[in-house]
């Protein structure tokens, strides 16, 4: 099940699952994407809860026409299973509006998986990706 865990930002748990989607997985790192959370009201962060247990993470914003996704990452056990996939579907039937992220080499591919269409850019001298998903393609 996909349920709001932003009061569990500072679980060890949760922290560890959301490294797993940065670039910089330090602890340092960890406090501030947390303190980030914190600072951004508007900024909502799921969990997908398995057995009582936080198997995946989402971080996103919803925007009036679109939500922006943060951070979206499932623990390495649980990895190749669907729960990311899962999680699209369940923001997907939340909202019903396009879903945007951008991500990396390492992600695009889950997002293509997905039913997104991809864009490359160039951001900070490598190559990145915008992730979009409109509702035409999501597959329920």
């Amino acid at each position: 099940m996909f349920y709001d865990i932003k009061e569990r930002i500072y679980d060890s748990v949760v922290r560890e699952i959301m490294a797993q989607s940065s670039f910089d997985q330090s602890r340092e790192a960890m406090d501030r994407k947390a303190e980030e959370f914190n600072r951004h009201v508007s900024w909502q962060l799921y969990g997908w809860i398995e057995d009582e247990e936080i198997v995946g993470i989402c971080g996103f914003v919803v925007y009036r026409d679109y939500i922006e996704i943060l951070n979206i990452a499932v623990a390495q056990y649980a990895q190749r299973k669907g729960i990311g996939s899962r999680m699209i579907t369940e923001l997907w039937n939340k909202y019903k509006i396009t879903i945007k992220a951008e991500t990396d080499d390492d992600a695009v591919d889950f997002y293509r998986k997905c039913g997104f269409s991809t864009i490359e850019i160039s951001k900070y001298n490598v190559r990145r990706w915008t992730c979009v998903l409109e509702d035409k393609q999501v597959i329920s």
